[in-house]
């Protein structure tokens, strides 16, 4: 699968392991945990989403971050562009450092075709978010257009700030 310029970039902004280094004002260059030297990993990348070049380097980025978690490379584009069910109920489960703020649901629809997906928060405040639901064809598309719908009305985690990407969580059942 590939990893495009504005998934990574963005990734990597949220990180709590990478942080943008204020070097080259054409660069982006992100500095991570320490590698096998013991000195910090680094990624570079241009400042701007331009073709050709900039896919190599992407591809070679999303490399260098599966090696430092000492993941397969296929898992950590997942985790950046989530696709598969799993990652992508990840991502929305953990999406805040406290998942107990709410519950996710995903099932076949029984109104039309398709699936459904849900997050139902878990609050008294009635000016509070209630509830998100969505509709797709497919389990993934229902999901990944749930997982948008809360980064859009949700935002980064209310606690800490950042988006968790389903990262090293427990892996409780998918819900059918």
């Amino acid at each position: 699968m590939k990893v495009n310029y504005h998934d990574l970039t963005n990734y990597l902004n949220q990180s709590d392991d990478w942080h943008l280094l204020p070097e080259d004002p054409g660069w982006l260059t992100y500095e991570g945990p320490a590698a096998s030297d013991d000195l910090p990993a680094q990624i570079g990348l241009p400042n701007s989403d331009v073709p050709l070049k900039t896919q190599d380097l992407v591809d070679l980025a999303v490399g260098i971050l599966a090696s430092v978690k000492g993941i397969h490379r296929d898992r950590m584009a997942d985790m950046i562009t989530p696709t598969s069910a799993r990652a992508l109920m990840d991502a929305i489960r953990y999406s805040d450092c406290e998942p107990s703020v709410f519950t996710v649901t995903l099932q076949a629809s029984g109104h039309i075709a398709g699936f459904q997906a849900s997050i139902c928060f878990r609050t008294y405040n009635p000016q509070a978010l209630r509830s998100i639901s969505t509709q797709a064809d497919t389990p993934e598309e229902a999901l990944h257009f749930l997982l948008h719908a809360l980064r859009t009305r949700w935002g980064p985690c209310p606690t800490c700030g950042q988006q968790r990407h389903g990262e090293e969580q427990e892996e409780p059942p998918l819900t059918s």
